[in-house]
């Protein structure tokens, strides 16, 4: 046995509870038992405890009594692999909801414009706004898309310049406030002593903090979950690793465990384990997120505890001036 089947038989001993009385688990028995009385070779799929794997039980043959005289057993895990099929059957389904709800919303109210079922001027207005509104979502949709497809084929331009925080954050604050209001939640950023400015590309950081603020207030939960939701960006110095650290955190509905690995997989969402499946979204933004500041030559993890929080840290490395 090699150190990877050993590994596996290490794992489901955790987590059978009826593991101490098998060598094997029983659905490897019946494999093996097939084997010997058959001679013949046998592909299985199994999970455990959220894990996948494939099996192949090949016949180890005796030649001159032409029968079973051990069997080799082949245990591969694909849970990676069967988490990002499901992602992509997620996506398409994604992209068609958030395509086709729009388009029937714009073809309904193109619809009773012409047919002057709006009565007076005001309403006609009201509906070409709603149109130009789902027009626009769209619209980011596609290039959103675009820009990852760019992004990950190596085609990211960087304009690095030294670039003001507090007026950067302002800026981003100014354009959630509304959202701000909607959602009672209280926007607050400080900055280290000695951390003014910042070399990056501020278009593309404007992404990148765009997508991070806008998740944690689409997923703040309802107003009066919390006796006050925030959302709260820190800048500080690791003196340790010579990294600037920018800190967001929020008391929002949080993220399960299970999703945290893949969080920042293409056209993943959260929203099975979020229960907030009315959210909308391709499952992009935070890929783009890792993208960008992984092009800065930075790095980004997440830590959640559902009903808690959740907190993003991006680091970049530390350039005195």
């Amino acid at each position: 046995m090699n150190g990877p089947g050993q590994a596996f038989l290490d794992f489901w001993r955790r987590v059978d509870p009826d593991a101490e009385i098998k060598a094997i688990p029983h659905q490897f028995k019946e494999m093996v038992e097939h084997a010997f009385s058959t001679t013949d070779g046998s592909e299985a799929d199994f999970s455990w405890s959220q894990r996948h794997y494939n099996v192949k039980v090949t016949p180890v043959i005796q030649t001159d009594l032409q029968k079973t005289a051990g069997v080799l057993i082949v245990l591969q895990d694909v849970t990676n692999e069967r988490q990002l099929d499901i992602i992509r059957g997620d996506f398409i389904t994604n992209v068609s909801h958030d395509l086709r709800t729009p388009l029937q919303m714009i073809k309904g109210y193109s619809e009773a414009i012409i047919d002057n079922i709006a009565e007076s001027n005001d309403e006609k207005i009201e509906m070409a706004q709603i149109i130009l509104d789902e027009t626009t979502e769209m619209n980011k949709m596609v290039n959103n898309l675009l820009d990852l497809s760019r992004m990950q084929a190596g085609y990211v331009d960087l304009n690095r310049q030294n670039v003001d925080l507090a007026a950067f954050f302002n800026h981003l604050s100014g354009r959630f406030e509304n959202s701000f209001k909607e959602a009672a939640i209280q926007f607050t950023y400080e900055l280290a002593d000695g951390i003014k400015t910042c070399p990056f590309d501020e278009e593309k950081m404007n992404q990148v903090f765009y997508n991070l603020i806008d998740n944690a207030v689409r997923y703040s939960g309802e107003i009066g979950t919390r006796r006050q939701k925030f959302i709260h960006i820190t800048v500080r110095l690791d003196d340790m690793l010579d990294k600037v650290v920018f800190e967001i955190s929020d008391n929002g509905i949080g993220i399960q465990a299970e999703s945290l690995p893949f969080i920042f997989e293409r056209f993943y969402k959260n929203d099975k384990s979020r229960t907030y499946s009315k959210q909308k979204g391709t499952g992009i933004g935070l890929s783009i997120v890792k993208t960008i500041v992984e092009a800065h030559d930075g790095e980004i993890e997440a830590h959640s505890e559902p009903g808690v929080g959740t907190t993003f840290l991006v680091r970049f490395p530390f350039q005195a001036g």
